[in-house]
């Protein structure tokens, strides 16, 4: 008996975790693009909206995942002259 509530008890569990992580993007989304309101009439407009909302959201995702992992998103473009003064003050 003990075993079945258990079982349901984890599965309850994991689909909270599952729905949790949903909710908190979902919530993400609402505070900061407004993905409420449309700001286009039609449903073309409108869809190509969401799409773009959800890759900022990806993309923003990806930057704090890369500063708390500790991991660069990628060479950045260095001037000439930081260039220059990288090579005269390093030893």
């Amino acid at each position: 008996m003990w075993s079945g509530i258990r079982r349901s008890v984890r599965a309850a569990l994991e689909q909270h975790a599952l729905r949790s992580g949903i909710e908190g993007t979902m919530s993400q989304a609402s505070r900061r693009s407004d993905v409420r309101h449309a700001r286009y009439e039609g449903i073309a407009r409108t869809h190509l909206q969401h799409v773009l909302t959800a890759m900022a959201l990806t993309l923003n995702l990806v930057c704090v995942d890369a500063w708390l992992t500790g991991i660069p998103l990628g060479g950045s473009w260095t001037s000439r002259l930081d260039t220059l003064r990288r090579s005269l003050t390093s030893p």
